[in-house]
């Protein structure tokens, strides 16, 4: 798991460099739309707009396809983690209840030893 996050490291300005450029050039698209009267819509320039954002969103794919078992690993490994810490926290949480109930159990003993002293002195 651990070399596939540390290449992440190397290509993520990478990633988020084409993200922002596709995301751009679909913003920018969209500005263009006329959105009221006669709306006309140039086949060819729409096509050319979509695409680049295409271009620019190829790099980053086989990217996200090579981490994306390693991600869903993660995630697998993560949500074990979280049943895990909700199973010890109820542990704990028992644990604590347990030890206050020997308490007061060591408490009742120490009176009644104390009222038993009294009664044979």
């Amino acid at each position: 798991q651990l070399p596939y996050l540390d290449r992440w490291s190397d290509v993520e300005e990478d990633y988020s460099s084409c993200l922002t450029g596709a995301t751009s050039a679909l913003h920018n698209a969209s500005l263009r739309l006329p959105i009221i009267g006669g709306v006309r819509a140039n086949y060819e320039e729409i096509s050319e707009v979509l695409s680049s954002a295409a271009q620019l969103l190829e790099p980053a794919s086989p990217l996200v396809r090579n981490l994306l078992p390693k991600v869903e690993e993660v995630d697998g490994v993560a949500s074990k983690l979280a049943q895990i810490i909700t199973s010890e926290r109820d542990l704990i949480e028992e644990c604590g209840n347990l030890l206050n109930q020997a308490h007061h159990m060591q408490m009742r003993e120490y009176s009644l030893r104390s009222q038993l002293l009294q009664l044979r002195s």
